[in-house]
């Protein structure tokens, strides 16, 4: 995946050249090296965008993650090109197995700092439970609440 020429990354943290922070994932894994060595049939960025929204939005495994681009496909083509399909979930299996872990690190932490400092430090609910107020009528307590970084590491 080649860098974008208008995005420098200092202290672990993109910003484009006229200083701002970005918030384009792209921006954030442009560095990551793909490990395939032919020509892909799906670009990095299309495996790595999909199976960060799966996982935000629940997926625990790859066929989950692969269900999930089938079914937001029409949403996530409108910033994805997707012209050579969703992958299969054993191609999810594959690519993202052969991604060296440290460098996928430095991408989502410089992804989810730069939310973190464009949102001012404010807590973004990605569960639903927080959005629809959900609460335990039994204990008298608010559900059990997930982040991201929780939901990332069941994987």
């Amino acid at each position: 995946m080649a860098a974008h020429d208008d995005t420098t990354t200092h202290d672990n943290i993109t910003v484009n050249t006229n200083g701002k922070t970005s918030a384009k994932i792209e921006d954030h894994f442009c560095h990551l090296t793909d490990p395939r060595r032919r020509r892909p049939v799906y670009p990095l960025i299309n495996i790595v965008v999909i199976a960060i929204c799966a996982v935000i939005c629940g997926a625990d495994d790859f066929v989950a993650i692969a269900a999930f681009g089938r079914k937001k496909r029409q949403w996530l083509s409108r910033f994805l090109d997707l012209s050579a399909g969703i992958p299969s979930h054993d191609r999810f299996n594959a690519i993202l197995a052969a991604i060296k872990p440290e460098e996928f690190e430095k991408c989502l932490l410089s992804w989810i700092t730069a939310l973190h400092e464009l949102t001012g430090g404010q807590v973004i609910a990605i569960d639903g439970k927080t959005l629809r107020r959900s609460f335990d009528q039994a204990t008298g307590r608010a559900a059990m609440r997930e982040t991201a970084s929780s939901k990332g590491n069941r994987m």
